[in-house]
């Protein structure tokens, strides 16, 4: 389960880090286009930020965290419970961002479907170590 946790974290940061280097490296514009874009949209948006920061920021250092804890940290740990909790809580927030996206901005982001769905399977993964 170690190698799953570990190769979804990695899709996910390196998803996230395309959206950065979209939004601030030297690729600014050319990965995600700068008008018209669903990504744009959405990074443009105050449901772009959680907490005064980029979205994609936040996703990095938790997929960073997830990659480190799922090689170094006991299953049962206290380190691993806070990531099963930060997994559920970020799933939740994607339950929330997913409606934006649809129903509020009327926007179809296939990336940020994409990292919804590595959040839910980090959740459900990480379930199974708490329980196994």
């Amino acid at each position: 389960m170690i190698w799953i946790v570990s190769f979804l974290a990695l899709a996910g940061l390196a998803n996230a880090l395309y959206f950065a280097m979209s939004y601030y490296g030297p690729s600014r514009g050319r990965l995600i286009p700068t008008t018209g874009s669903p990504c744009q949209t959405v990074m443009q948006t105050p449901d772009g930020r959680v907490l005064g920061l980029p979205n994609f920021i936040l996703g990095m250092l938790y997929y960073l965290a997830l990659i480190a804890l799922s090689w170094t940290a006991e299953p049962t740990s206290r380190w691993m419970t806070a990531a099963w909790i930060a997994s559920w809580l970020a799933v939740l927030l994607g339950v929330y961002l997913v409606y934006a996206l649809l129903f509020r901005l009327r926007v179809s982001c296939l990336l940020c479907m994409m990292g919804h769905a590595i959040n839910l399977a980090l959740a459900i993964c990480l379930t199974t170590m708490k329980v196994g």
